[in-house]
């Protein structure tokens, strides 16, 4: 490859540095770090290293060398460094100055070796100077949101959703992040072990805009600096655009979609957003609160994986205009499935159901026989055959009132009756009959937004009703 320009300058500093380390026999500096590495087990494991940092001997012998001024004199007439020395701002919504010293010191992380000797050779500077310059002159800078979802399963390994959007098995250094930040759990407390099964989840990558000034510009206007901020930060992030500022909206918006293509329990604890770049890795970290659970039995078939990416797709031309899923819905569906409490678990589907199927309620005076209208509207939605439309009916009626019972006060019940039902159903399986209810409603109404535009209105539900 070729040798960048600024490796003459830095080749020779290095040189008298590492001598001079060596000549006086003095200690090699270290620093202990950690890095995760799959076993033989296949399990992710951390593993403790030392690393010698040559930041250490640099900040020891840079006022003694003589050629130290000539590669800060190189740096600063580079004409891609010298326009990013006053400032970048954008990827890390704020602004990060960066000085002659803090580029060198950059240029050379990594050229060493792990038992501690140094490694200098001109190709590995001049590949550093070319990362740190690649990186402080790119116009967008990429992240990674991992959201682990301990056990699901693929009969393929990476299952793409949409661009830049993957469910994947993470690597041990992704893992790793997860550990770090809570958003994925240790088998056990006490070892830093993490089940193989475990390691597996969605891979987003998210590019964001980068806006680089010179210091003089900087200063020159800080409410332009701002007004690029608040920008950024109002950006469009509901499906069709993922956006750094909006982790939280994303965890949700595909968990959704996960959520409604299978039955099976699926959750996370939370995310983080990773990015790596030459002067060093960052990471935020977004969490959520989810019913306890180890594992999930979740599968991506063939059949579920071609059902998330329908619902992705049409949910993602639905975005940003005035058809489609309330965003309620997709929050209180959610929430519901998240509860421990199952009393809780009924309101959030109800509130879910209602802004579904009751959009078109207007003041309270006119919202009278609410019940009665949403039994009848989700019946006639999802049946056809009249036995079966008189069924969920009843059902809905019950689930409406159990939700009145439970918002103004009644106390928890371990069993419900429903309409027309002889005996009476456990609390956790009429749960999970709403659950699957409110799952096949949603899924119904997603195609419907978009292949009719009268969805939701008094009119498509007298239509539909009255059969006109």
């Amino acid at each position: 490859m070729p040798l960048d320009p600024l490796t003459e300058p830095i080749w020779e500093y290095l040189k008298e540095l590492v001598g001079e380390v060596r000549k006086q026999n003095a200690p090699v500096h270290l620093l202990e770090e950690y890095e995760w590495v799959k076993d033989f087990d296949g399990n992710v494991r951390k593993a403790t290293l030392e690393r010698p940092y040559l930041g250490f001997a640099f900040a020891m012998h840079r006022d003694k060398s003589a050629l130290y001024a000539g590669a800060m004199a190189a740096i600063q007439q580079d004409v891609d460094f010298g326009k990013v020395i006053g400032s970048m701002v954008g990827d890390e919504g704020g602004q990060t100055r960066f000085d002659s010293d803090v580029l060198f010191i950059q240029s050379l992380q990594g050229i060493t070796n792990l038992d501690g000797s140094f490694s200098v050779s001109k190709t590995s500077i001049s590949r550093k100077l070319a990362k740190l310059r690649s990186y402080l002159t790119s116009t967008t800078c990429v992240s990674y949101l991992l959201i682990p979802l301990p056990g699901i399963k693929s009969d393929r390994f990476p299952f793409s959703i949409d661009e830049g959007i993957v469910v994947d098995q993470f690597s041990a250094k992704e893992v790793g992040w997860c550990v770090e930040t809570g958003a994925l759990k240790l088998m056990n407390n006490n070892m830093p072990i993490v089940w193989v099964g475990d390691c597996t989840g969605l891979r987003i990558k998210i590019e964001s805009a980068v806006k680089i000034s010179t210091q003089e510009e900087l200063e020159r206007s800080s409410s332009e600096r701002l007004r690029y901020l608040n920008e950024e930060t109002a950006r469009a992030h509901k499906f069709g655009t993922i956006s750094r500022w909006k982790l939280s909206d994303c965890v949700e918006d595909l968990l959704f979609v996960l959520r409604l293509a299978r039955p099976e329990f699926i959750g996370t604890d939370g995310a983080v957003l990773v990015s790596e770049r030459s002067t060093g890795r960052s990471s935020t970290w977004t969490g959520r609160s989810t019913r306890p659970f180890v594992s999930t039995s979740y599968q991506i078939d063939s059949s579920t994986g071609r059902m998330i990416r329908s619902y992705w797709r049409q949910m993602k031309a639905q975005s940003g205009t005035s058809r489609g899923i309330p965003s309620i819905c997709e929050r209180r569906f959610n929430a519901a499935m998240d509860r421990v409490s199952l009393d809780d678990a009924i309101i959030d589907h109800l509130i879910a159901a209602e802004a579904l199927f009751l959009r078109d309620a207007g003041s309270p005076e006119d919202r009278g026989e609410l019940g009665y209208r949403l039994s009848l509207r989700a019946a006639t939605l999802l049946e056809t055959d009249p036995e079966r439309r008189s069924e969920l009916f009843k059902f809905m009626k019950t689930a409406y009132a159990q939700r009145s019972y439970i918002a103004h006060g009644g106390p928890s019940r371990t069993k419900v009756k429903v309409l027309g039902r002889a005996g009476e159903v456990p609390i956790n399986e009429f749960v999970d009959e709403l659950s699957a209810v409110i799952r096949r409603a949603l899924k119904n109404a997603i195609p419907e937004y978009s292949k009719d535009s009268t969805f939701g209105t008094s009119g498509y539900w007298d239509a539909l009703i009255l059969g006109n």
